[in-house]
């Protein structure tokens, strides 16, 4: 039986292909910014980690994700992601964000070196979701060309591993019905009882 690609089914081959060909990528863009999560963390607490350690519970507050401020508009931030929840300074916890730019008035909370990792972190995020973007719609640039399985295949043959697993399984919602039987229906839906 001929299986047809549906949208849903184009969806999740592109999904596929987007998550199997960038996860390493991804993977390490995450642990990159963990590390800078760290780094962060550790320049803004510095010497003072013993004394906010022994402080009693409920003294300053926790959080797991720091947000950076990296430039002057109220969109130019980024969320760094620790790997456990850690004590914080309250104001950073309030709304008020750690800076890693500077301008007239302001001097970033971070040092020049931290400044450079998140400036390359935000590049490389950047040029993932770029990669991604490409990808896509190359993907479903080939997906739109076919109809079949069995044509993508012929067109794609790599396209295989992408599959969804119920692709080979899957059938029409509805069997074509003959015109006749069809025709019927139609017929008996239009009399008046």
């Amino acid at each position: 039986m001929t299986v047809r690609i549906t949208n849903d089914m184009r969806g999740d081959i592109t999904a596929n292909v987007i998550k199997k060909t960038m996860a390493v990528r991804v993977k390490n863009l995450n642990q990159m910014n963990t590390d800078i999560a760290n780094a962060i963390y550790s320049e803004i607490i510095g010497e003072n980690l013993i004394v906010v350690s022994a402080l009693p519970n409920g003294f300053m507050g926790t959080t797991k994700a720091i947000t950076v401020k990296v430039g002057p508009y109220w969109k130019d931030k980024v969320t760094f992601e620790l790997v456990d929840r850690k004590r914080f300074p309250h104001r950073f916890n309030s709304g008020e964000e750690v800076r890693a730019y500077k301008s007239e008035n302001e001097v970033p909370h971070l040092s020049a070196a931290l400044c450079e990792r998140i400036k390359k972190y935000i590049s490389r995020k950047e040029k993932i979701e770029e990669d991604k973007d490409k990808l896509r719609k190359s993907v479903m640039s080939t997906l739109r060309g076919v109809t079949t399985v069995k044509k993508l295949l012929t067109v794609w043959p790599d396209a295989e591993k992408y599959l969804p697993d119920d692709a080979a399984t899957k059938k029409d919602n509805l069997p074509a019905l003959p015109a006749e039987t069809l025709n019927k229906m139609i017929s008996d839906a239009m009399e008046d009882e």
